[in-house]
This record gives C-alpha cells, sequence and structure tokens, in this order.
C-alpha cells in the first residue's frame, strides 16, 4: 500500500516538474482519452518524445533492446525522484516516508501547484475572471517559447527545452535553498 502510494506521489510529482498544465491550449473532443482529446495529444507527444529519445535505429518504433533502454532510464528517474523526496520530506531519517511524511510531500506539492497557478493568473489572466481562456493560455504558451527559443524558429527544439528543464530545476533549488537556510538545521541522530 505504502510503495503504491509513494509511486503515486512520485509520479504526480515528476508529471509536474516536467510539464505545466495552465500554459496548455484545450483541445477539442473532451477527455476520454479519443482523438482529439487533450489527454490523445499527451500520449501522441509522450510518443514522439519516446522515439526521439530511444529509437536509436529510426524505424519509428522501439525494439526490445530499445524498449528495455527507455524502461532503465525510467526507472532511474523513479529512483532519483525518490532520492529527492527522501532528501526533502524523510524527517526521521529512516529511509522511507511515513504518513506524516507523505502528507507533508502532498501538501508541498499543493502548494507550489497553487503557487504556480497564481503566478500565471497574474501574469496572463487579462480579462481577470480568474482562469486562462484558450487566448491567455496561448498567450503564456507564446511568451514561454519566446523565453527560450534560442534560435528564433518559433519552437523549441530538445536542446532549448533542456535548458527550460535546466532554468526550472535550478529557479526550483533557489526557492528551496531560502527556504532551507531560513528553516533550523534537524538535530544530529544519535
Amino acid at each position: 500500500m505504502r510503495t503504491k502510494i509513494l509511486g503515486s506521489l512520485l509520479s504526480l510529482l515528476g508529471l509536474i516538474l516536467l510539464t505545466t498544465a495552465s500554459t496548455r491550449a484545450e483541445e477539442p473532443g473532451g477527455s476520454d482519452g479519443g482523438p482529439g482529446s487533450r489527454r490523445h495529444g499527451d500520449r501522441l507527444m509522450m510518443r514522439h518524445r519516446l522515439l526521439k529519445r530511444f529509437d536509436t535505429d529510426g524505424d519509428h518504433k522501439l525494439s526490445d533492446q530499445e524498449r528495455a533502454a527507455a524502461k532503465e532510464a525510467r526507472k532511474a528517474c523513479r529512483e532519483k525522484r525518490h532520492e529527492m523526496l527522501l532528501k526533502k520530506f524523510d524527517t526521521n531519517h529512516d529511509g522511507k516516508l511515513d504518513d506524516a511524511e507523505r502528507a507533508a510531500a502532498k501538501e508541498a506539492v499543493k502548494e507550489r501547484m497553487e503557487k504556480h497557478r497564481a503566478k500565471m493568473l497574474e501574469k496572463f489572466d487579462t480579462n481577470k475572471d480568474g482562469k486562462l481562456d484558450e487566448a491567455e493560455r496561448a498567450a503564456a504558451k507564446e511568451a514561454f517559447i519566446k523565453k527560450y527559443d534560442t534560435n528564433g524558429d518559433g519552437k523549441l527544439d530538445e536542446a532549448e527545452r533542456a535548458a527550460a528543464r535546466e532554468a526550472r530545476k535550478a529557479r526550483h533549488q533557489g526557492e528551496n535553498a531560502t527556504k532551507v537556510t531560513t528553516e533550523p538545521a534537524p538535530s544530529p541522530i544519535k
């Protein structure tokens, strides 16, 4: 049960770090996952990323070896997220998250999402209705692309997306450094 909860928490945190839902435009087709839906578009994007990263022979499908490499990369990513969660939220230093620590992690994720949402609304909610409509999401996306589109082609290539991820990571670590310096250090375990 704890493994399932921790896995869910890790997946949620990974999703938050990799995507920013409030900057994406709603697609027609509903949320059933069928063609034209946002979920379908997300699956296609994920497939494209997997192929781009792991399809080493260029045949537009993953061989068993390529699939194994993708699985290993995903496992390494999960382990890295797990280590990060333990480092940040394992306050009793027992190597696992108990219920209280998991609750603190969930609350931190929720607070971060709310803070991000508020920043997006403040910056892009031009009609001040408390949500981003299609035009406002498009403006947010355009601003994001403009910020990281170093070659000026109007889209982000893999290197530009990597730079955006690194900038987000550095910004996040900066926020955490501020929090860490203002909080008292934990007492040493004897």
